[in-house]
């Protein structure tokens, strides 16, 4: 059989949970979308998971057969950001797309937050000493693996790329059924 070019690179990548983004020099991108048909197909026979993206700039691999809760961490991580900076009259969607995050300013933002108790749980605390700890650097360095978020300024502060989207789209999502479930 005849695979696709980089296609051990894009399969390794996929499947160590990374997007794979759209950029000038992000030739895997172009790969991906030159044969689409090919990897979709490879991706539900070989692991059972769907690859979802391109018209966002972006690709992923989901599966309905994971323990994964690291998503589910940068969700909530995500949401109370969102809140901050709601009460400050920022729409985070738009801050998200367009401006770059000091390190220090989140880590002020969730430390001052009447909502940090629902990260208590992620990973966005850890332990140490028998104590949970809040250490957003080593959960944005999880991230920063995926390719959500990429740090400039010696890792001082970073962007979110554009697989952001995809965390805009599930929270707003989420904010849509409760107000439903509130009428």
């Amino acid at each position: 059989m005849k695979y696709p070019p980089r296609y051990q690179e894009i399969v390794k990548t996929l499947l160590a949970g990374k997007f794979i983004i759209d950029t000038d020099e992000n030739a895997p991108f172009s790969e991906i979308r030159a044969h689409e048909a090919f990897y979709q197909n490879f991706f539900k026979a070989t692991f059972n998971c769907s690859l979802e993206g391109g018209s966002d700039g972006f690709y992923y691999l989901t599966s309905g057969q994971t323990q994964e809760t690291l998503s589910r961490d940068f969700l909530l991580f995500f949401s109370v950001l969102a809140y901050e900076y709601q009460t400050r009259e920022k729409d985070i969607g738009e801050e998200a797309k367009e401006r770059t995050f000091s390190i220090e300013e989140v880590i002020q933002a969730i430390e001052h937050s009447s909502q940090k108790k629902f990260l208590r749980n992620t990973k966005v605390y850890v332990t140490r000493d028998k104590k949970k700890k809040l250490d957003v650097k080593a959960f944005l360095d999880k991230w920063e693996r995926r390719n959500l978020i990429h740090y400039i300024d010696r890792g001082t502060k970073f962007r979110f790329t554009k697989a952001i989207k995809l965390f805009i789209d599930a929270a707003l999502d989420l904010y849509k059924e409760s107000i439903a479930s509130e009428d």
